[in-house]
Order: C-alpha cells, then structure tokens, then sequence
C-alpha cells in the first residue's frame, strides 16, 4: 500500500464535467486497491452541490501562497506519489514551483497525467483560429501572416511545457499509445511515459436500455475546443428531414448563450439545452452519442455514452479517437471539420433501426475493454514499478 496525493484544479464532483468523473474514478479505483488517496484542489465544484469525496479532501486557501501551503500539506500527509492531473499544475511554468530544485520535499515520485491533445491543436490551429474577415487586405495579412506567428508561437510555448514536464516528473502518462508519439513530436528526448486509458464510472445495466430517437452532446459550451456550433449546424441540416428526432445539448460555459442563439436563428424546434446535469439519464435514452470536438485527449463521453448502448461518432480530430471507436464496427468517424459528412453519417444512422442496434450493441461490448478493473491493474503496475525503484 502506498500514500498517494492527487492533485485537481477542480474538485471532482462527478456531475460538473468529465475531468472530474475521470479523478473522482481514479480515486475509487486506487482506494479499492488498497492504497491511501488524498486530493488537493484549487477550487469548490462551480455548481454549489454538496459533494461527498470519497477520500480525504484539501482545498487551497483564497490568497494563499500556493506552494507554501503545498509544502505544509506534503508535511501532513509524507505521500508517497503525486499525480498531478494538471499536466503541470504542480511544477513548471504554469505550477506551484517553477522547477523540481525548488521543493524542500523531495522524497515523492511526481506523475503528470496528460489529458489533451496538445498536437491535435496545434495540427487544427489555422482552422480553428481561422476568421471572416471582409476586408480583403486584412484578411490576407491575418491568416498568411499573423494566424502562422501566432501558431508559431504555441507550438514553441508548448514545446517549453512538455521539456518541462519531461524534466520535472517522473512519469508522463497519455491516454492512449497514440498519444505518446505526439508528445515526441513535441518533445523528442527525455521523459519518462507510458499509456494508461480512462476507466468506465458508471455501473451501466447489462442490457442496453430502450433507446429514444435522441442524439446527445455532453461536454463544455466552448466552441473552440469542443465545436457545439458545429453540431448545432449539423442537426439544421437534418431536422427536416427527421422531424422526430431530437438533440440533446447537456452543459454550461461561455458559449452557452450564443449556442442557444445560434439554434434559434436556425429555426430549430427540436434542439434542447439541459445546462450541467447528471447525464446518465440522457445516455439510456439517446442513441447516438455526438462529439465534434476541434481536440481531445481521450472523449470520455463518448465511452460513457458507450456503456449505455449509445452510438459514437466523432471527428478524427484527435489519435485517441481510435482508440474507442472502430469505423462502421461499433460507431462512426468523419473526416475533420466536414460537416457535410458528419450530417450525412448521422442520417445513415437515424434512418437505419437495423444498424443503430447493431451498433449499438458492439459500441456496448467495446467499452468493456475499459473496465475500473482493468485500468487499476495498469496504474497498479506504474505505482508498484515506482516504489521498486525507490527500494533499489
């Protein structure tokens, strides 16, 4: 058994965001491990629920000096192993201490888990940055020459990040293999890393619910990264022709409004908006799980969705993307950002009750592949390689 400190900007209460279901599953699933868990958080979850961790909690005092406080709690709890859920919340330019030198603790192995996909954005950046712009002239000076210094720039500030974390941490874990020859492309020397994929949370029935003729987005209103307007435009393509479906939007953040704008503007009548809730009602009833995300780490909502019977199609904006979904087999994926061929995948789906069951059953089937159980053998694996190493 080993002492272990997580640390999470936000406190994982399962129902404010997918980041926070994945910490608050790693807790349990290290618990049931035998290991002691605590978790350091920055702030309280958005939504003003009671939340009731399952291990013992700390959260950083309003005006504190952070790495001070951070050193006390190291005194109090002598962890063994840090996972830094952050990808450098704790040390590098973005953390606590700008270098490992700087800790007077210095006994503890650090784990910084990875959860985007740093490369896919950068990959993506000239589209998603992209902007209509009437002015001819303006036009061209902003996406041949600025749009490229400023994806320049990035790139350079992102590769400073991952030299850091390769310095700083003992292990980089990604979400999946893929996602390690990114990181090298980004940083090709130094660094310890390895794969260890997010786990399923719910306790998903056995069978696969009744399925409605819904499709859900679960995720952040943030148009950038996770392109809802996409998905919004998509279903003003379809909705005529399927006038009995529904789209399901669960989430808050900035682009809530002009989301919800957006939607009436196109004269949707069967686009709804539920706010940040439990989405596990919504996958027993939706058929279709939809992510239009510009870039993922991994897309756990499609997993979730996954449990439920629900089918996943996706953008292959991202290398985890195939990690979860096998093309025609157990779902769907579209050539980014093709909105045209995302729409026309859908309608193969919606109108087709045949291959949604047979979709849904082996979408079903493939996310037992990501069981607590076998996700805990792997980091089981990396914490005991770690404290071996400490012994030698």
């Amino acid at each position: 058994m080993s002492n272990i400190l997580i640390y999470s900007t936000n406190e994982p209460y399962i129902h404010q965001g997918g980041m926070e279901r994945v910490t608050d599953s790693l807790i349990r699933l290290l618990q049931q491990r035998g290991h002691r868990v605590s978790v350091l958080c920055r702030n309280h979850n958005r939504m003003n629920a009671d939340y009731s961790c399952p291990c013992n909690i700390f959260y950083l005092p309003p005006n504190c000096a952070p790495g001070a406080y951070y050193e006390q709690l190291l005194e109090q709890l002598q962890p063994h192993i840090i996972i830094d859920q952050e990808e450098g919340g704790i040390i590098g330019p973005h953390g606590f201490f700008p270098s490992r030198g700087r800790l007077k603790h210095k006994g503890q192995y650090y784990i910084a888990v990875l959860h985007s996909s740093a490369l896919s954005a950068l990959r993506n950046y000239k589209h998603l940055r992209h902007k209509a712009i009437p002015n001819a002239l303006l036009s061209t000076l902003y996406h041949e020459t600025i749009l490229p210094l400023m994806q320049q720039r990035a790139t350079l500030l992102k590769r400073r990040d991952y030299r850091q974390l390769a310095l700083n941490y003992d292990r980089i874990v990604t979400l999946s293999e893929s996602a390690i020859g990114d990181f090298r492309v980004l940083c090709p020397t130094g660094g310890r890393i390895c794969s260890i994929a997010n786990c399923t949370h719910y306790h998903a029935p056995m069978t696969i619910p009744p399925k409605k003729k819904h499709l859900l987005f679960v995720g952040r209103m943030d148009n950038l990264s996770k392109g809802v307007d996409r998905l919004i435009r998509i279903m003003a393509r379809l909705e005529e022709d399927f006038p009995d479906w529904e789209l399901h939007l669960l989430g808050d953040g900035a682009d809530l409004a002009a989301n919800r704008e957006l939607a009436e503007n196109l004269g949707l009548k069967n686009c709804r908006f539920h706010g940040c809730c439990d989405p596990e009602p919504f996958y027993r009833d939706a058929s279709v799980i939809c992510l239009t995300s510009s870039f993922e780490g991994f897309g756990m909502v499609l997993l979730e969705g996954m449990q439920y019977g629900c089918i996943p199609i996706a953008f292959d904006s991202y290398p985890a993307v195939y990690d979860l979904i096998e093309h025609r087999q157990n779902g769907l994926l579209v050539p980014a950002f093709d909105e045209k061929a995302y729409a026309r995948a859908l309608s193969t789906l919606m109108s087709n009750e045949q291959l949604r069951l047979e979709l849904g059953k082996a979408a079903r089937n493939k996310s037992l592949e990501f069981s607590p159980e076998k996700i805990g053998k792997e980091w089981q694996k990396l914490i005991s390689t770690l404290l071996t190493e400490r012994a030698s």
